[in-house]
């Protein structure tokens, strides 16, 4: 019976003392993030919040000037106090959010981000080319060329088919 009992001391030895290293969470190891030392703050869960056109133009700007914005924040919440001109559609999203439009501050860019209602802000910006009007050419309408576009729409454009002889 001896003979038997170191063999069982040995066995439960190994046991306690191998069987936990299997039995350690994977992740005790430190991260890659962690070992490189990137720390997440407050800061970055703002900015996040930002399209990064829009954060790179507030950078660039003054802290009094204004950009129109689109902010899709929680339903129902009062974003007059950061936005002017606001306008909110009526539509609510499943996620349980509105889309709202008006102007921010350069200075209040951040401040609007911060607040935990709002998930994104984007500017508001058209991104297409200026349309055209073959009768006016690429000018934009302006006080001046307001005549000629009444004029343009009273007496209407006549259709002009081209002709392979031309």
């Amino acid at each position: 019976m001896q003979s038997k009992t170191p063999k069982l001391v040995m066995l439960s030895l190994v046991l306690v003392l191998v069987v936990p290293l299997y039995l350690a969470p994977s992740g005790a190891a430190p991260s890659v993030a962690a070992r490189t030392g990137k720390v997440a703050t407050a800061g970055d869960s703002v900015s996040s919040k930002i399209h990064p056109g829009l954060r790179a133009a507030v950078a660039a700007a003054a802290p009094g000037d204004a950009f129109d914005v689109i902010v899709h924040a929680k339903a129902g919440t009062d974003l007059s106090r950061y936005l002017s001109n606001l306008l909110v559609r009526e539509f609510v999203l499943p996620n349980g959010t509105q889309t709202y439009f008006g102007k921010v501050k350069a200075a209040q860019v951040g401040k609007l981000a911060s607040l935990p209602e709002v998930a994104a802000i984007q500017e508001l910006r058209y991104s297409g080319d200026i349309p055209v009007i073959p009768e006016l050419g690429p000018r934009r309408l302006g006080a001046a060329n307001i005549a000629d576009a009444r004029t343009i729409m009273v007496e209407g454009v006549q259709p002009r088919v081209s002709t392979a002889a031309e």
